[in-house]
């Protein structure tokens, strides 16, 4: 029986969300597997390994981690299949993922967290900032924090996946916090659930991510991005002499995998500091 791939892909992100997975995951799986689809095969029994090697031979000239996205996407999209009994075998067993070699992990330096904090619009980039810093977690993770899920210790927050952890709070960050809640009880939209307000309402990850460019233009501060937050957290934790383990449970890891890229970056801290200690 032929069945349309484009209405699998439908049902098929459903499922996705069911499972729990991220809007970006699930954002990045239906363009990847709707660009095979729009390449030629329309229905199931269009699925073969020519197709598949085609479709992934487009995109030999990009970089490494797009094409071992779009491999992934549909590796996915094709067990998902098979899975409901709607192919007889996934064209793409035995296929090899394009390897990707991860680039070095370089977190801000302490210098250009105090930059981005003194060149802060108001109290709430700065909690959002020094939460950020403070706490190693994800933006999706802090954008999305309510109300209720503040303690005087610690946050609750839902990393990938749905699973739910709490997070540790810093004196620093419950201070910047407390000032930034002062100011937001007077917000016209301050009954809402969301902790995080802007003048519309609450704000998404993508207003926290522009509030992070802005404020780093201001501050003089180039190649900015949320996720160096989480490097220098995880970084600085290591150097301090925290240990992996309690590192992997508050920064919601799962595997070594990044832990070892960490222990890396840490090492060549150390390296480039007794470099400069020996020579200069």
């Amino acid at each position: 029986m032929d069945n349309s791939l484009t209405e699998l892909l439908d049902l098929w992100l459903t499922d996705l969300a069911s499972e729990g997975k991220s809007a970006g995951t699930i954002t990045a799986y239906r363009i990847a597997v709707h660009d095979f689809i729009d390449s030629g095969p329309s229905t199931t029994d269009q699925l073969s390994r020519a197709v598949v090697r085609r479709w992934l031979a487009d995109s030999s000239g990009y970089a490494r981690s797009y094409q071992a996205a779009r491999f992934a996407a549909l590796s996915v999209f094709c067990r998902w299949l098979h899975g409901e009994g709607l192919i007889d075998a996934s064209p793409m067993t035995g296929l090899k993922r394009p390897t990707v070699r991860p680039a070095p992990v370089e977190p801000y330096t302490e210098l250009e967290i105090e930059q981005l904090l003194v060149a802060c619009g108001g109290r709430r980039d700065t909690a959002i900032i020094t939460m950020l810093v403070t706490t190693g977690m994800r933006l999706s993770e802090c954008a999305t924090i309510t109300m209720d899920a503040i303690s005087s210790r610690a946050v609750n927050v839902h990393g990938k996946g749905g699973k739910l952890r709490s997070v540790p709070l810093s004196a620093v960050c419950h201070a910047a916090l407390d000032d930034y809640l002062a100011e937001r009880s007077q917000h016209p939209y301050a009954n809402l659930a969301a902790l995080w307000l802007g003048q519309r309402g609450p704000i998404t990850t993508r207003g926290i991510d522009e509030m992070l460019r802005t404020t780093a233009r201001r501050g003089g501060i180039e190649g900015v991005r949320a996720h160096k937050f989480r490097n220098a957290f995880a970084v600085t934790w290591l150097t301090k002499g925290g240990s992996e383990s309690s590192l992997m449970a508050l920064a919601g890891w799962n595997s070594l995998t990044m832990i070892n890229r960490y222990v890396a970056a840490r090492r060549r801290a150390i390296a480039h500091a007794e470099f400069h200690r020996l020579i200069d």
